[in-house]
């Protein structure tokens, strides 16, 4: 996803709508938005796509979204992570598991630590300067 698609849904929500759209190609610029960006108004007959003329959404209102689009996509980038580490560590935790329960308390700390990354994160920068906890041996 990008910012562009971001932004599209944040103000989707903020402005209690559902408008269906289409990016073709990069967004760049207002020009690119103009001619990349292409929202649905109606189906045909044939279920396909009517687009409309118009954006609901201007650039400025766009543009004042990217910092919010950028923040979500590093967050879920940062969680994607975090969950296959998660899913890789969740053995550990099972009652057959062949650990003692000194390691395991290791490994439910780890994986605590893990969860709780995301907390009090508010920025990209914030986001891309975590540190990630270290997996026991």
């Amino acid at each position: 996803m990008d910012k562009t698609f971001q932004a599209i849904q944040i103000l989707n929500k903020l402005n209690n709508q559902n408008y269906e759209f289409c990016i073709y190609g990069e967004v760049n610029s207002e020009q690119d938005y103009i001619d990349n960006v292409k929202f649905i108004s109606g189906r045909n007959e044939n279920n396909g796509a009517i687009f409309s003329e118009t954006q609901p959404y201007s650039w400025t209102q766009i543009q004042a979204q990217f910092t919010t689009a950028e923040f979500n996509l590093a967050m879920e980038d940062l969680r994607v992570t975090r969950n296959i580490l998660l899913a890789q560590s969740d053995w550990t935790q099972f009652n057959d598991s062949p650990l003692t329960d000194a390691k395991k308390t290791e490994w439910a700390t780890y994986r605590t630590s893990l969860r709780n990354l995301t907390n009090g994160l508010t920025t990209v920068a914030e986001v891309r300067a975590v540190t990630w906890p270290t997996k026991p041996e």
